[in-house]
């Protein structure tokens, strides 16, 4: 067959064609986020039946959704060993970020979140990065090697992780100071929505 300008041959080698293949799909992780290896228990509580019920405890069962209390939790500080509470911080704006060491798109946007931090921290803006199922030491070494400056907690077994439906990492929510969850964003929040959900949260 006669070749014209749109029929010329190119010869590719396999290996050509499987590196073009790996970066085609490693792409979308690393301008969403990071979809494993997370945790894969069961996801929500159910609201228990029967029995008086308050709606303070009904909010807490629900599924993590804009508009409801943020289910409490207990967890390890990765740098002092001492547990951290969401119901503990009642009365302050929280931002939980659900992160680990081995996700591009999480250090990636740490920067923009620590200098939001300094920005927003004198409003008493409260910044806890759960870590999914990484040692004290992997997290200790990563944030203080990066000097970043808010509050490492340890999801160890990922149950928080799949009590709040995390899909995929980096994923952000931000609750109010009434322990109201007004936002939730998955993927990098980016610098254009950072002062809009922050300030949410802090008014």
């Amino acid at each position: 067959m006669r070749e014209g300008p749109f029929t010329k041959r190119t010869n590719r080698s396999p290996i050509f064609i499987l590196m073009v293949v790996v970066a085609v799909l490693a792409m979308p992780s690393l301008l969403v986020g990071c979809s494993g290896p997370l945790a894969s228990g069961p996801k929500a509580q159910p609201v228990p039946q029967g029995g008086a019920t308050t709606g303070s405890q009904l909010a807490e069962n629900r599924p993590p959704a804009v508009g409801v209390i943020a289910p409490d939790f207990a967890l390890k500080d990765a740098n002092t060993g001492q547990t951290v509470t969401l119901s503990s911080l009642r009365g302050k704006p929280v931002w939980i970020n659900f992160w680990a060491s081995w996700c591009p798109p999480c250090k990636l946007e740490m920067p923009d979140m620590q200098a939001a931090y300094e920005q927003y921290k004198s409003q008493s803006l409260v910044m806890l990065g759960v870590d999914i199922q990484e040692s004290a030491d992997t997290v200790k070494q990563f944030t203080t090697s990066h000097k970043y400056g808010w509050t490492f907690l340890l999801d160890a077994d990922g149950h928080l992780t799949d009590r709040y439906l995390i899909q995929s990492i980096p994923t952000h929510l931000f609750v109010s100071k009434d322990g109201v969850i007004k936002a939730i964003h998955a993927g990098p929040v980016g610098k254009d929505n950072l002062k809009g959900y922050i300030e949410e949260i802090t008014r």
